[in-house]
């Protein structure tokens, strides 16, 4: 995987980062959102996984799905949680409008 030398520069030390996707998410946002999050883990940040809305049945079997966070059923945890973040990463979605409430609060 080639890393862009300013994410590189950005990811050099441990950061507490926040990764997001779209509300109602399908397959491809939860599994990069999850994989995204393991591969920050493996170079030592703390990171969690936020969506709008919850996600389907079928991919609770995807490790660390049991982490991720709701906000349409945990709010005022979700918001709790994202004040203490510095780094925030948005996968596969083309504007805030696709992450709801989340991209108001």
């Amino acid at each position: 995987m080639v890393i862009p030398p300013a994410l590189k520069d950005l990811l050099a030390s441990p950061k507490n980062v926040a990764i997001f996707s779209h509300r109602n998410p399908d397959g491809d946002a939860i599994g990069s959102s999850l994989a995204m999050r393991h591969f920050l883990d493996q170079l030592g940040h703390t990171s969690h996984v936020f969506f709008p809305s919850d996600y389907p049945e079928e991919f609770e079997f995807l490790p660390g799905a049991e982490d991720i966070q709701i906000w349409d059923i945990h709010p005022e945890e979700c918001k709790d949680m994202l004040r203490k973040k510095s780094v925030f990463i948005f996968l596969d979605f083309n504007s805030l409008s696709r992450i709801d409430k989340m991209g108001i609060s």
